[in-house]
């Protein structure tokens, strides 16, 4: 896995919809740091029979202690937070939604709900994510622009995020004392 950039593919295989996408969602930062996970295998470790579907934040951060690695579900206040992270090493799985028009370049032409990987950042600010919704694996990296990727961002959720990690990684410093 090339650990040099943060705007690399972490998981191949990819399932595009359904209940089982928050699954394989995490499954990217798991991957990212050096676990290999064969895509669906997460999905039936963490379904939420109560729930009945497997889009259950706690439930999906827990999993990745069987891994050795920490999580938590947390509020960003910005994508300027989202790069302090990105900075550190630690992808972040967010959720976007939008109406019609509102994210250039997106699958569909609107979303009650998505969850994507950033990953990077472009030179100019845009984030770099990982989208399950994808097709094949040679598309899954995007690059959206900023102000309508932190707009369906914090419209969908008020920026909140979950982060996986090892312990070795460390959170970056938390100016507002938000993470």
């Amino acid at each position: 896995m090339i650990r040099g950039t943060l705007a690399v593919v972490v998981l191949a295989v990819l399932l595009g919809a359904g209940s089982a996408a928050a699954a394989e969602k995490q499954a990217y930062p798991v991957s990212f740091h050096a676990f290999a996970l064969a895509s669906g295998t997460t999905a039936g470790t963490q379904l939420d029979k109560g729930g009945n579907g497997a889009g259950n934040w706690p439930f999906n951060t827990a999993y990745a202690s069987y891994f050795g690695l920490e999580s938590e579900v947390t509020q960003l206040h910005s994508l300027a937070e989202a790069e302090q992270f990105i900075k550190a090493g630690i992808p972040l799985v967010a959720s976007i939604a939008f109406n019609p028009g509102k994210l250039d370049g997106f699958f569909f032409k609107s979303t009650n709900g998505h969850l994507m990987v950033i990953v990077g950042f472009t030179g100019t600010g845009d984030p770099i994510v990982n989208d399950p919704a994808s097709p094949d694996d040679a598309t899954v990296r995007h690059v959206y622009d900023r102000a309508q990727f932190e707009d369906a961002w914090m419209t969908a959720t008020g920026g909140i995020v979950y982060l996986i990690h090892p312990s070795s990684v460390a959170l970056p410093p938390s100016p507002g004392g938000n993470w």
